[in-house]
């Protein structure tokens, strides 16, 4: 038989389930091979060898050295020029099946072009420009070799901050499931636009750059990306992320997941947001419990891969 709670909800922001994953970029790269070496013997007159055909066999093929291009990077300053003039340095980077081959650092010139010459080219290599200033790392997209003999990239730098007031939460979406009497699990993905003009960096290496506080008796903190103590900290009253956070619409999301006790038939979830929130969607497993709550609307119920479950948003 299914067990059935009521759950009481408040909540200043929701989200949906149906969104992208988090992007990542995994960094590796090998350098390009040396002149094969001769298999002529260093003798005064030339002999003739005949092989056999184990020796052919584990022979290895010779090396050839990759194709050279160039990259030319666009660095477009988004302060106005101030950066531009500030010896900033930009390095590109190149890999293959997500090992590391190749690195390059240069100075980016007041004008912002910077060419990357003689760049070891292999079909299937990928390559990407980044920037650090200011705490925060300016990475342009991520192109991949093909028979080119040049590649164009861009990337942004914006001045930083870290005043947090530009934060807007564009989504929350919350899952509650109850797998066991008396406990509840939860996953919440938070998806965040900063409105302002510049990156939100934190103060400090110790400091995070966003904070989102949690329920009460919020246990078992855990997240997709990264971990407690690494990219994010406990707060006093939940976690704090320690990345930068760029201008831009839904440039940023984080998905959390926690337990929640409860005690009888009933789960009180009251959960405060430190930023405004624009939408919230709850989803719970279809048919395993009520949801009450202020300005809450049914939305019935929606079919997922592996399961059914019914939505409410507000």
């Amino acid at each position: 038989m299914k067990r059935s709670i009521v759950l009481f909800i408040t909540l200043t922001v929701l989200v949906s389930l149906m969104l992208g994953g988090c992007l990542t970029l995994a960094d590796d790269i090998t350098p390009p091979p040396g002149e094969p070496r001769s298999t002529m013997p260093a003798a005064a007159t030339p002999t003739i060898a005949v092989q056999t055909d184990s020796q052919t066999e584990n022979t290895p093929a010779p090396t050839v050295p990759a194709e050279e291009g160039s990259v030319i990077v666009d660095v477009q300053d988004q302060t106005g020029g101030v950066l531009l003039d500030s010896g900033l340095e930009i390095s590109l980077e190149g890999y293959d099946q997500f090992e590391q081959v190749y690195q390059d650092i240069l100075t980016v010139p007041a004008d912002g072009k910077v060419t990357f010459q003689e760049v070891p080219f292999e079909p299937g290599r990928v390559f990407f420009a980044s920037v650090p200033y200011g705490g925060a790392i300016y990475r342009s997209e991520v192109v991949q070799v093909d028979q080119e003999t040049s590649l164009n990239l861009q990337l942004q730098i914006y001045d930083t901050t870290t005043d947090t007031s530009g934060l807007l939460i564009d989504r929350l979406h919350v899952l509650v499931e109850v797998p066991q009497p008396g406990m509840a699990q939860v996953t919440e993905i938070f998806i965040l636009s900063n409105l302002g003009d510049t990156t939100i960096v934190s103060g400090a290496p110790d400091e995070p750059s966003a904070e989102f506080p949690l329920p009460e008796n919020a246990g078992s903190v855990q997240f997709e990306d990264g971990a407690l103590g690494q990219r994010f900290l406990l707060t006093e009253t939940g976690f704090g992320d320690t990345v930068s956070i760029p201008p831009g619409s839904g440039v940023y999301q984080v998905l959390v997941y926690f337990d929640l006790p409860y005690q009888g038939s009933r789960l009180d979830f009251e959960q405060v947001m430190n930023y405004p929130l624009n939408a919230a969607v709850v989803m719970l497993p279809a048919g395993s419990a009520t949801l009450a709550g202020s300005n809450l609307e049914d939305l019935g119920v929606q079919s997922l891969p592996d399961a059914e479950v019914q939505l409410y948003s507000s």
